[in-house]
């Protein structure tokens, strides 16, 4: 029935409280970045810096080259430079964040969907590089897990909830929307696959902006009840 099932991140395959992440995150980032932008407030470049992020739609430019090169107009530091310091980052102290849990049930939704379509996507908002992607996922143990696409920052040209994010998986998996699922928690972005035509199942363990997507569901219910309705269509 689905060549390609689409899976949000955050509170649908880990745990993770967004703002306890983002505060673990600038408070062990700071320290490694900060002395190399004195006299610039860098978590505050950093959030102005990710905004346009979020409106780029139908770009020729990837997304982290979009990042950093606004992250330049604030700090001055040049993008090859600033990776090299994320890249580190990304290997020492950002594992160390610790707030991250496991979703009961959520690796066996994802070995289910591997038994039903050919393709399985990590479909999360693209502002972090796969490399931090990855580590989120061990740390919700989600470990040996072969994805065919994960949408980070350094992969993709558009964010959610835009349509163009959507169906520049489509594009990269080589799938039609009909063939396709989104399994997320989110109403908004997560719901907003329907712009592209693909068909959605709300995770409602942890729900998020509930009330304000013009979107419903094609399906909904807990983790328990989409591995219920994922073995229904293996």
């Amino acid at each position: 029935m689905f060549r390609a099932i689409l899976f949000d991140l955050d509170d649908t395959l880990i745990e993770n409280d967004m703002q306890s992440f983002l505060d673990a995150y600038f408070k062990s980032l700071a320290p490694v970045i900060q002395p190399f932008c004195k006299n610039v407030n860098f978590i505050d470049a950093i959030y102005k810096s990710s905004r346009p992020l979020f409106k780029m739609k139908n770009s020729n430019t990837v997304l982290i080259d979009v990042f950093y090169n606004e992250l330049k107009t604030y700090t001055g530091l040049e993008p090859d430079e600033m990776h090299k310091l994320f890249l580190e980052y990304y290997d020492n102290e950002y594992r160390s964040i610790d707030v991250i849990k496991p979703v009961p049930g959520a690796i066996d939704c994802l070995n289910k969907a591997a038994e039903i379509a050919d393709k399985i996507v990590v479909a999360t908002v693209p502002i972090f590089p796969k490399i931090a992607i990855n580590i989120r996922l061990e740390k919700g143990g989600i470990t040996d897990f072969n994805f065919d696409l994960i949408t980070g920052i350094d992969e993709m040209h558009s964010s959610k909830p835009h349509k163009s994010y959507f169906e520049e998986i489509l594009k990269k998996i080589n799938c039609k929307p009909s063939e396709c699922l989104m399994i997320g928690n989110d109403h908004i972005d997560d719901l907003s696959a329907k712009k592209a035509g693909i068909r959605t199942f709300l995770v409602t363990n942890f729900q998020k902006n509930r009330g304000k997507s013009k979107f419903k569901p094609d399906r909904e219910g807990s983790m328990d009840d989409l591995l219920t309705y994922l073995s229904l269509l293996a």
